[in-house]
């Protein structure tokens, strides 16, 4: 009689399957993408391969297959910061948070110009963000951007028509970084070629003759005269200095003016000075010893811009 085959026992069911998803998968997510891991079990027991998908607010952003143990690990991209509800499915287990998608802020240092004045019509500004960022300048006169390489380094010249203070903010835009800025504060200043071309361009010539019979007609004027410094005053709290701008056969210098000057350091009593000057409108005494009628009289006054020494 032949053998009888056993009977054969009934198939198991397979049991039932569970996601989990680790604490620190949930809250706050920085960065560019994320790495997200957990686990698909009992997988090991039940030879099971298990696909799973994830999903941002309905949307799919990742997709993975789970390992024989039953771990899995994918990189997921969020297309932008926000709140969303995360969702990881296997077959017909899932797993549901809420996360909060925070970008880190895009790296952005100012590494040159260590000294904020400079001369000249431009200054270049150097720096560090993130690689292949895009680094946008604005400010008077400014609006350009730059790419930074792939180290993150960048370089931008910034430019400045006139001398003075001017602020610039810098910008850092890069993929999957909220955009960063910080501001420079540049002082340029006239060199000494400069500052005589531009009073040059808008002055007028004249005479101590013409300035003392009318100084209110130069106020405000530019013009250059040559004299001899013959004393320091104060004038409205700047340093002033009484020049006598003519010099006679005698030898003795006549025709006396105020000059206000920047600083005294520039010029000595004695010297014999050209002065860029500006009119004002107003005059002051002079006591008689210095005055060319040997009386005390009204002599112009004038602001100095810039002087050179006479060799």
């Amino acid at each position: 009689k032949p053998e009888e085959a056993p009977p054969s026992e009934p198939a198991s069911e397979p049991a039932a399957q569970s996601i989990v998803i680790p604490e620190e998968y949930l809250g706050t997510w920085y960065g560019v993408s994320m790495e997200m891991a957990g686990d698909v079990y009992p997988l090991a027991d039940l030879g099971m391969e298990a696909v799973l998908t994830v999903s941002a607010d309905g949307n799919q952003v990742a997709k993975t297959t789970a390992k024989k143990d039953g771990s899995f690990s994918v990189q997921v991209k969020l297309p932008d910061e926000g709140e969303y509800e995360m969702k990881v499915v296997s077959g017909e287990s899932s797993a549901v948070f809420a996360i909060r998608y925070k970008k880190p802020a895009a790296r952005l240092e100012i590494t040159e110009p260590t000294e904020l004045t400079f001369t000249g019509s431009n200054v270049t500004v150097r720096g560090v963000t993130e690689p292949n960022a895009t680094v946008y300048v604005t400010g008077k006169g400014m609006s350009t951007n730059v790419k930074a390489n792939r180290n993150g380094a960048f370089s931008v010249r910034v430019f400045m028509d006139d001398a003075g203070t001017e602020t610039y903010t810098l910008t850092a835009k890069a993929e999957g970084c909220a955009q960063s800025s910080t501001d420079i504060t540049l002082t340029r200043e006239w060199t000494e070629k400069e500052l005589i071309a531009q009073f040059r361009q808008k002055m007028i010539s004249v005479t101590y003759k013409e300035l003392i019979k009318d100084p209110a007609k130069y106020a405000g004027k530019r013009f250059i005269l040559r004299g001899k410094v013959m004393s320091f005053t104060d004038y409205d709290g700047n340093p002033c200095a009484l020049v006598c701008m003519d010099n006679p056969s005698t030898g003795v210098w006549q025709s006396p003016m105020y000059v206000v000057l920047q600083t005294t350091d520039d010029v000595k009593e004695g010297e014999v000075v050209t002065f860029y000057l500006i009119g004002e409108e107003l005059t002051l005494p002079v006591d008689a010893k210095d005055s060319s009628s040997g009386q005390e009289e009204e002599v112009p006054v004038a602001r100095a811009i810039y002087i050179t020494k006479n060799k």
